[in-house]
C-alpha cells in the first residue's frame, strides 16, 4: 500500500466530502463495477480511515475521482462509513468544485482553457454507479446537476413503529432509494427527536420487509414540512440564478404563487445509511422528492422547487419528464439540483506503519 496520497475537503451545505482521486491510491482505470470491486477487495483501508477516527468522521461522504480519455468525462464513486453509494448529489457538488479549485472546471465553461479540447456544452459528465449525472459551474460559482431518472415507487405505505405511532409516506428512488414521510416541524432544536423518528422508520421498514423495486433496501428516510421561500433564494445561493436562467424558467409555473414573490419547497432531515443525518439538503433526497411531486401533479415540469436541510442551507431544484419504459413506479423524472459548495483543505493522508490506529478506531 502507499504511504499516503492528497485529499481535496470540500463541504456542500454544510455536509463533508472527501475528494480523492484514482491514481493516487493506485486505483486502476477499469469499468466502474470493476473499480468498486477492486476498491471494496484491495483499497477498502481508503473508505474505513477517512470516515473513521481518528483521522476521520461518519459523517463525511468520501468521492474516488477518475479523469476518463474523454475531455470532459470523469467518473465518481461515492462511499460513506458503511458502504459504497450508487449515487451521492452533495458529493457531486463537491467533486465539481474540487475540480474547480484545481483548474480543471470553470464557470460557464465546463473545462478550462488549460484543458483540450473544450466541450461546446460547457458540461462534464460524471459516470457513477447510478449512472450519467450531467455538471456544469454556473457563472455565480454554484454548481448544477442533472440527475440519474428518478421515480416514486409506492405512495401511502403505512408503517406501525416501535414507540406505537403510525407513520404513512412514498417510497422514491433518486439515485439512492427513500421512504419519505411528512411531519410538523424541521429545526435543530427537535434534532434529536427527528433522529429518534428515522430510526424507528428504518427499523419498521426492515421489520416488515418493505424495500424498493427488486428488493432494493431503502437506506435513506427522509421526514419533511412544506414551507415557502421569499424569491430572493435564487439570488442568495447564487447571483446568476437572479437573471433569465432558472427565475425566468419558474415565472408562471406551478413552483411560483400567483404572487412570483414566493417559491415553494420544503425543510427535511435525512437519515443517512450510517445513521447519522445530512447537514445538507441531499442531492439525491432532493431528487426522489421531486419525483414525488410529479407523480402527485404538485409541480410542474420546469417549476423552481427549494429544499432546505436541517442546518438551513439550501437546494434549488425543477424537472423534466422522461420516457419510461421500465412499467415500474409512476413515471421517470429528470431532476436538476442547483447547490454551492466550498474547499475547506488541501491535506496529505500520512499511513504510518508505526501507528496501530491508521486505519480507524476499529479497523
Amino acid at each position: 500500500m502507499r504511504s499516503g496520497f492528497p485529499v481535496i475537503e470540500t463541504h456542500t451545505g454544510g455536509e463533508i466530502t472527501r475528494v480523492v482521486f484514482a491514481d493516487g491510491i493506485g486505483l486502476p482505470d477499469l469499468p466502474a463495477a470493476q473499480q468498486v470491486d477492486h476498491l471494496k477487495q484491495n483499497l477498502d483501508w481508503v473508505r474505513r480511515s477517512l470516515t473513521c477516527e481518528p483521522r476521520g468522521m461518519q459523517f463525511a461522504v468520501g468521492a474516488v475521482v477518475t479523469k476518463l480519455p474523454d475531455a470532459n468525462r470523469y467518473r465518481v464513486l461515492f462511499f460513506n462509513n458503511v458502504g459504497y453509494l450508487a449515487m451521492c448529489g452533495h458529493g457531486l457538488i463537491g467533486v465539481v468544485e474540487a475540480l474547480r479549485y484545481q483548474h480543471l472546471v470553470d464557470a460557464g465553461t465546463g473545462l478550462c482553457e488549460s484543458a483540450r479540447p473544450a466541450p461546446l456544452s460547457g458540461q462534464v459528465v460524471f459516470e457513477t454507479a447510478a449512472g450519467e449525472v450531467i455538471a456544469e459551474v454556473l457563472p455565480g460559482g454554484a454548481v448544477s446537476f442533472q440527475g440519474v431518472p428518478s421515480f416514486r415507487y409506492r405512495t401511502n405505505v403505512e408503517l406501525q413503529l416501535e414507540d406505537g405511532t403510525p407513520c404513512v409516506g412514498d417510497i422514491a428512488y433518486g439515485g439512492n432509494w427513500f421512504f419519505l414521510s411528512s411531519v410538523e416541524r424541521i429545526e435543530m432544536s427537535l434534532c434529536e427527536n427527528l433522529m429518534q423518528r428515522t430510526t424507528m422508520i428504518r427499523s419498521a421498514l426492515e421489520r416488515d420487509r418493505i424495500t424498493g423495486a427488486d428488493g432494493a433496501e431503502i437506506d435513506h428516510i427522509e421526514l419533511y414540512g412544506h414551507q415557502s421561500f421569499d424569491v430572493s433564494v435564487l439570488a442568495d445561493l447564487d447571483e446568476s440564478l437572479a437573471g433569465e436562467s432558472l427565475a425566468a424558467q419558474g415565472a408562471g409555473v406551478d413552483g411560483l404563487n400567483p404572487s412570483g414573490l414566493h417559491i415553494e419547497g420544503a425543510a427535511n432531515f435525512v437519515l443517512c445509511p450510517g445513521h447519522h443525518y445530512d447537514r445538507s439538503p441531499c442531492g439525491t433526497g432532493t431528487s426522489a422528492k421531486l419525483a414525488c411531486l410529479a407523480a402527485s401533479g404538485k409541480l410542474q415540469p420546469g417549476g423552481i422547487w427549494v429544499q432546505q436541510s436541517v442546518t438551513g442551507s439550501r437546494f434549488l431544484a425543477s424537472y423534466e419528464r422522461l420516457r419510461d419504459d421500465r412499467g415500474q413506479g409512476e413515471g421517470l423524472v429528470r431532476v436538476t439540483v442547483v447547490g454551492r459548495a466550498s474547499v475547506t483543505a488541501v491535506s496529505w493522508q500520512i499511513y504510518d506503519a508505526a501507528d496501530p490506529l491508521r486505519f480507524g478506531i476499529g479497523n
